[in-house]
């Protein structure tokens, strides 16, 4: 698997390693003005982003954060109805982080909260369906724990190989596959 990531490693033309790294610094720039007009946490917006964020392209999870944020709620999204639920949950802006990772409950859901909240900490890698699509796994249906835990390890490894931290390694990954 780490040998699958060195190689779309070295496809990306350095200009747009340099600009995709800031991927998260950027979601959480969307997330911090979504905020401020709104009146809410950043921590919230953040989580309703990602809740959101199953199955649809970032340009229409964006879409859809702020057609939420701004009717609180009463809005159709594109993702799942269950993730919809949990978003309305994150609409409370006294909860904790910790009551919000368990709302978000998924793996995902909640790698990709904490990469746009703590953009500039190491946190843990986002395994979405691009993600796992580096490396060869259809990540649109049931993944092994195995092809899960190989895939973060592979993911962490490379980016401390090329100086990265492991969500901006994945997002540069990410962003080099749809592309594609």
């Amino acid at each position: 698997m780490l040998n699958q990531l060195l190689e779309h490693w070295k496809e990306i033309e350095p200009h747009n390693i340099k600009v995709t790294k800031r991927w998260y610094r950027e979601a959480r720039g969307f997330c911090k003005e979504l905020a401020s007009i709104h009146d809410l946490p950043v921590r919230n917006v953040a989580a309703i982003v990602s809740a959101l964020s199953p199955s649809v392209s970032w340009d229409l999870n964006k879409r859809d954060a702020i057609n939420f944020v701004r009717t609180r709620g009463q809005t159709n999204v594109s993702t799942y109805g269950n993730q919809a639920r949990k978003a309305r949950l994150l609409l409370n802006p006294d909860l904790t982080k910790r009551q919000v990772l368990q709302i978000l409950g998924g793996d995902k859901t909640k790698s990709f909260f904490l990469n746009i909240l703590e953009p500039m900490t190491t946190g843990p890698v986002t395994l979405d369906r691009h993600a796992y699509a580096a490396l060869d796994i259809n990540g649109s249906g049931y993944v092994s724990v195995g092809d899960r835990r190989g895939a973060k390890k592979a993911y962490r490894e490379a980016a401390e190989l090329v100086g990265l931290r492991p969500h901006e390694f994945q997002a540069i990954i990410w962003e080099h596959i749809r592309s594609k």
